[in-house]
């Protein structure tokens, strides 16, 4: 069996570290600025933005990453092909934002300026093409770039919030405006990285196939996940109103720093998996390690938990309060999406249960969905954060019996080979 390896997990550990501590540093004094509205809405709009960048992308992030790992020769055609058929998803979905915005933002959010769409349409085009380089680069296991990208675009990022936000009193437009201008950015670098491959390789109907074929297998899953936190934190600011998304989403920077330390995780765990599977190390010994990481993880979040009250104190003033039942639905919903996460990539390994993932999700997302107007008028936050927890685990379940029964028919057939 292939170690696990601790320099990458520290390597990208330290990128995530840096990324997300810049921000809850920054955080108090980004709050203190935004009325309790404003919160609410930036982080509706970036929630909804979220959900356009995922059907752009329609899966090409783990479709482009996926291939090059199984085939270093290729990996430049795949990129050049993938980057292709981004843009052209790019086109044609912003013309349509642009063009129907009452119905892609006003539907949603209601009645929002005109600059805010703008720059969300900006963001949305833009922020693509860095998320699928970031996959490359781990699926590739070049742990010291990603670290310097991350560490870049953090520095970055954090210096426009606090010029455009704090100096200039720009409120919810320097908000995102600070991310679209770290985006563009960004999205320079990856093209000028990926320029040599650019040159090398051609288009390739072939490959624009292939690429696609995976890809919709994926997108499913990754579109459907909207239908979870995203559509969580939007439909609860749409029906309660903003200031309680703002709540929402303020409490849930509690679970928000477990789920930080998982991306690192993740990070080195999913070619740590694929490395193992294509190996055809004992899957035995794969899902015991699968438990373990479970296990240290739930010590960790009840270590959040204990420390909970001093840091949402830390993060915020006196206008939010941290209601201490929806945060422990929320660790609990953190847990599920951790294992159930490690399941997943198992899933993406095996080409044809993929399809299971997005299955999965889509069922979870409905039944967040379905649960989420019962329990919002009668139970609001506490109701919101349950349905979504039931969510998770709902999905845990489904991709755990579905990969541990995969891993175990592989255990037979290999024993069966043996003999």
């Amino acid at each position: 069996m292939k170690k696990f390896p601790i320099k990458q997990l520290v390597s990208y550990g330290t990128a995530v570290l840096i990324q997300k501590l810049s921000a809850f540093l920054i955080l108090p004094i980004i709050a203190g600025y935004l009325s309790v509205n404003d919160f609410g809405l930036v982080n509706q709009i970036l929630s909804i933005g979220g959900f356009y960048i995922l059907i752009v992308m329609f899966g090409l992030d783990e479709s482009i990453a996926k291939k090059g790992f199984d085939s270093d020769e290729k990996k430049g055609a795949y990129i050049v092909n993938g980057f292709l058929l981004l843009t052209v998803n790019i086109f044609i979905f912003g013309m349509l934002i642009l063009a129907f915005s009452d119905f892609f933002y006003v539907a949603f959010l209601g009645e929002i300026s005109g600059i805010l769409i703008v720059l969300s349409v900006a963001l949305v085009s833009c922020g693509p093409f860095y998320f699928v380089y970031l996959k490359v680069l781990r699926l590739s296991n070049k742990s010291k770039e990603f670290f310097f990208v991350v560490l870049a675009q953090v520095a970055i990022q954090s210096t426009l919030m606090l010029t455009l936000i704090v100096g200039c009193g720009l409120g919810a437009k320097g908000f995102i405006l600070s991310h679209v201008i770290s985006s563009v950015l960004c999205m320079l670098y990856v093209l000028f990285r990926v320029k040599g491959a650019l040159y090398r390789n051609s288009i390739s109907i072939g490959t624009l196939k292939e690429l696609y074929s995976y890809g919709s297998k994926v997108a499913p899953h990754t579109i459907a996940t909207w239908g979870l936190w995203g559509f969580t934190v939007v439909y609860t600011g749409k029906i309660l109103g903003s200031e309680a998304s703002a709540h929402l989403v303020a409490i849930n920077y509690i679970p928000l720093i477990a789920s930080v330390a998982s991306y690192a995780f993740f990070y080195t765990y999913q070619p740590w998996l694929y490395e193992n599977l294509k190996a055809n190390t004992s899957k035995k010994l794969i899902h015991r390690g699968i438990m373990g990481f479970a296990l240290a993880f739930s010590v960790f979040l009840l270590v959040v938990w204990v420390f909970s009250e001093f840091i949402f104190n830390i993060l915020f003033d006196e206008r939010y309060s941290l209601d201490f039942e929806v945060l422990i639905v929320l660790l609990f919903a953190c847990l599920f999406q951790f294992v159930g996460s490690m399941y997943t990539y198992v899933l993406y390994y095996f080409e044809d249960i993929t399809k299971y993932v997005a299955i999965s999700t889509i069922v979870g997302g409905f039944i967040n969905i379905i649960l989420f107007h019962f329990l919002i008028s009668e139970f609001n936050l506490l109701g919101v954060t349950f349905s979504f927890m039931i969510a998770q685990l709902i999905m845990l379940v489904i991709r755990g019996l579905i990969a541990v029964n995969r891993l175990l028919l592989l255990k037979k057939t290999k024993v069966c080979t043996d003999q």
